[in-house]
Protein backbone atom coordinates (compact mmCIF):
# COMPACT_ATOMS: atom_id res chain seq x y z
CA UNK A 1 0.00 0.00 0.00
CA UNK A 2 3.09 2.53 0.10
CA UNK A 3 4.05 2.13 -3.75
CA UNK A 4 2.92 5.01 -5.89
CA UNK A 5 0.02 5.05 -8.47
CA UNK A 6 0.54 5.79 -11.86
CA UNK A 7 -1.49 7.35 -14.46
CA UNK A 8 -2.51 3.56 -15.56
CA UNK A 9 -3.47 2.34 -12.40
CA UNK A 10 -5.57 5.88 -11.82
CA UNK A 11 -7.24 5.26 -15.40
CA UNK A 12 -7.78 1.83 -14.29
CA UNK A 13 -9.48 2.86 -10.36
CA UNK A 14 -11.69 5.26 -12.37
CA UNK A 15 -13.07 2.35 -14.88
CA UNK A 16 -13.55 -0.34 -12.28
CA UNK A 17 -15.27 2.52 -9.88
CA UNK A 18 -17.64 3.51 -12.83
CA UNK A 19 -18.57 0.22 -13.52
CA UNK A 20 -18.85 -0.93 -9.96
CA UNK A 21 -21.22 2.14 -9.35
CA UNK A 22 -23.18 1.75 -12.46
CA UNK A 23 -23.86 -2.00 -11.63
CA UNK A 24 -25.32 -0.18 -7.94
CA UNK A 25 -27.08 2.43 -9.35
CA UNK A 26 -30.72 0.97 -8.74
CA UNK A 27 -29.66 0.34 -4.84
CA UNK A 28 -27.82 3.58 -4.24
CA UNK A 29 -31.22 5.42 -5.79
CA UNK A 30 -33.29 2.42 -3.53
CA UNK A 31 -31.31 3.52 -0.21
CA UNK A 32 -30.99 7.55 -1.20
CA UNK A 33 -35.30 7.34 -1.91
CA UNK A 34 -35.61 6.26 1.98
CA UNK A 35 -34.33 9.85 2.59
CA UNK A 36 -33.79 12.08 -0.10
CA UNK A 37 -34.99 12.45 -3.73
CA UNK A 38 -33.38 8.88 -5.05
CA UNK A 39 -31.06 10.32 -7.43
CA UNK A 40 -27.71 9.12 -6.07
CA UNK A 41 -26.95 6.26 -7.44
CA UNK A 42 -27.77 8.07 -10.87
CA UNK A 43 -25.58 10.66 -9.86
CA UNK A 44 -22.67 8.50 -8.53
CA UNK A 45 -22.88 6.70 -12.10
CA UNK A 46 -22.97 9.48 -14.48
CA UNK A 47 -20.84 11.06 -12.77
CA UNK A 48 -17.46 8.42 -12.01
CA UNK A 49 -18.29 7.59 -15.93
CA UNK A 50 -17.90 10.96 -16.73
CA UNK A 51 -14.50 10.75 -14.61
CA UNK A 52 -13.18 7.71 -16.21
CA UNK A 53 -13.61 9.22 -19.38
CA UNK A 54 -11.86 12.24 -19.46
CA UNK A 55 -9.12 10.56 -18.03
CA UNK A 56 -8.81 7.62 -20.44
CA UNK A 57 -8.73 10.31 -22.78
CA UNK A 58 -5.97 12.43 -21.22
CA UNK A 59 -4.25 8.60 -21.20
CA UNK A 60 -0.63 8.88 -19.99
CA UNK A 61 -0.66 12.43 -18.29
CA UNK A 62 0.57 13.08 -15.07
CA UNK A 63 -1.48 11.74 -11.70
CA UNK A 64 -2.39 15.53 -10.99
CA UNK A 65 -3.24 16.20 -14.20
CA UNK A 66 -5.49 13.59 -14.54
CA UNK A 67 -7.26 14.11 -11.08
CA UNK A 68 -8.09 18.02 -12.10
CA UNK A 69 -9.55 16.11 -15.51
CA UNK A 70 -11.73 14.09 -13.13
CA UNK A 71 -12.75 16.93 -10.95
CA UNK A 72 -13.51 18.97 -13.61
CA UNK A 73 -15.59 16.11 -15.75
CA UNK A 74 -17.94 14.84 -12.41
CA UNK A 75 -18.97 18.66 -11.39
CA UNK A 76 -19.89 18.90 -15.27
CA UNK A 77 -22.15 16.08 -15.38
CA UNK A 78 -23.51 15.90 -11.59
CA UNK A 79 -24.60 19.32 -10.03
CA UNK A 80 -26.73 18.90 -6.99
CA UNK A 81 -24.69 18.05 -3.45
CA UNK A 82 -22.70 15.09 -4.29
CA UNK A 83 -21.27 16.97 -7.81
CA UNK A 84 -19.12 19.74 -5.86
CA UNK A 85 -18.24 17.05 -3.22
CA UNK A 86 -16.74 14.24 -5.26
CA UNK A 87 -14.87 17.02 -7.49
CA UNK A 88 -13.54 18.73 -4.32
CA UNK A 89 -12.30 14.91 -3.78
CA UNK A 90 -10.59 14.84 -7.05
CA UNK A 91 -8.73 18.09 -6.70
CA UNK A 92 -7.72 17.53 -3.25
CA UNK A 93 -6.00 14.09 -5.00
CA UNK A 94 -4.51 16.01 -7.64
CA UNK A 95 -2.48 17.83 -5.10
CA UNK A 96 -1.55 14.54 -2.82
CA UNK A 97 0.93 12.15 -3.22
CA UNK A 98 0.26 9.32 -5.31
CA UNK A 99 0.04 6.35 -3.07
CA UNK A 100 -3.56 4.89 -1.50
CA UNK A 101 -3.19 6.02 2.05
CA UNK A 102 -2.41 9.86 0.96
CA UNK A 103 -5.15 9.49 -1.75
CA UNK A 104 -7.46 8.19 0.76
CA UNK A 105 -7.19 11.17 2.69
CA UNK A 106 -7.27 13.90 0.26
CA UNK A 107 -10.76 12.37 -0.76
CA UNK A 108 -12.05 12.57 2.63
CA UNK A 109 -10.31 15.63 3.26
CA UNK A 110 -11.47 17.10 0.24
CA UNK A 111 -15.12 15.82 0.52
CA UNK A 112 -15.11 17.24 4.95
CA UNK A 113 -13.78 20.68 4.08
CA UNK A 114 -16.12 20.95 0.62
CA UNK A 115 -19.23 19.90 3.17
CA UNK A 116 -18.25 21.51 6.45
CA UNK A 117 -18.77 17.71 7.93
CA UNK A 118 -16.52 15.91 10.16
CA UNK A 119 -16.34 12.28 11.37
CA UNK A 120 -19.35 11.66 13.75
CA UNK A 121 -22.00 13.72 11.45
CA UNK A 122 -23.64 10.50 9.39
CA UNK A 123 -22.20 11.80 6.25
CA UNK A 124 -20.20 10.25 3.58
CA UNK A 125 -17.20 11.57 5.81
CA UNK A 126 -18.17 8.84 7.84
CA UNK A 127 -17.22 5.96 5.08
CA UNK A 128 -14.31 7.70 3.97
CA UNK A 129 -12.17 8.32 7.05
CA UNK A 130 -12.24 4.97 8.32
CA UNK A 131 -10.48 4.15 4.80
CA UNK A 132 -7.94 6.96 4.70
CA UNK A 133 -7.16 5.82 8.55
CA UNK A 134 -6.80 1.87 7.90
CA UNK A 135 -4.96 2.83 4.81
CA UNK A 136 -2.21 4.80 6.86
CA UNK A 137 -2.25 2.17 9.73
CA UNK A 138 -1.51 -0.49 6.99
CA UNK A 139 1.26 1.45 5.21
CA UNK A 140 2.89 2.15 8.98
CA UNK A 141 2.98 -1.78 9.23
Amino acid sequence: MTGDIDSARIILWLDLSAQALDAARAALSDLDGAVGDGDHGRSMAEGMAAAAAAVRARGDAAPAELFRDAGSAFLGRVGATVGPLYASAFFRCAGAAPTVPALLGAICDGIAARGGAKPGDCTMVDAWHPAARAARAASDR
